[in-house]
């Protein structure tokens, strides 16, 4: 690995251009999920950690687990946070419900088939 393209955060890569990307996988079928892209790595490591937190729980290692003030990662107003929270809270509730259609769907087809 390059030196100089060392990964700063977890689950968080730089565009060249100097926008974080934030992803996470899955825990259930290690599908890989694109959180956003944001103005900084730091900003898009707090997304991953808001993800990583509603998917796998306390015990999940994050980025950044004393962080008590947001604004210290470049978000200089409440509504720049709440807009980041409520983007990533909606993509990983969608995301869950479709994991959870598809296994209710995969459950229907082998009740069929063997049932």
């Amino acid at each position: 690995m390059n030196p100089s393209k060392k990964k700063l955060y977890r689950g968080v890569r730089q565009r060249h251009w100097g926008k974080g990307v934030a992803e996470i996988r899955l825990p259930q079928n290690r599908m890989k999920v694109l959180l956003g892209t944001y103005d900084s790595a730091a900003m898009a490591a707090y997304a991953y950690d808001r993800a990583a937190y509603k998917l796998r729980g306390e015990f999940t290692r994050l980025n950044f687990p004393n962080l008590r003030d947001p604004t210290n990662l470049g978000f200089a107003d409440c509504g720049r946070m709440n807009a980041l929270k409520s983007a990533v809270d909606a993509k990983i509730q969608a995301i869950c419900q479709k994991v959870k259609r598809e296994k209710a769907k995969k459950r229907g087809n082998n009740r069929v088939l063997w049932g």
